[in-house]
């Protein structure tokens, strides 16, 4: 059976729009991973120590000061979502 022109793209259109609707649903999933809202500083804490693999809990604090050069804001709120990530551990 011989698919005509049409039905070639209108089969590769379909696919690409599924393949599309498909990444994002990833993409969404992915900020899904960590039991806070996306964007809040909980939820940065938790990517933080997770994206660095942090080794201990101690490391949440800025004892150097170096943060504030990496543009990291530290807050209450930053420190424990680092800190929930060793509890979730």
């Amino acid at each position: 059976m011989m698919l005509t022109m049409r039905q070639a793209v209108t089969i590769i259109a379909l696919c690409v729009i599924a393949l599309a609707g498909y990444i994002g649903y990833l993409a969404y999933e992915t900020r899904n991973l960590t039991p806070y809202e996306w964007g809040t500083e909980q939820y940065n804490g938790w990517m933080y120590a997770e994206g660095n693999q942090l080794t201990d809990a101690g490391q949440c604090e800025d004892t150097d000061g170096g943060w504030a050069e990496m543009g990291i804001e530290t807050s209450v709120y930053f420190v424990s979502g680092c800190l929930d990530w060793f509890k979730s551990r």
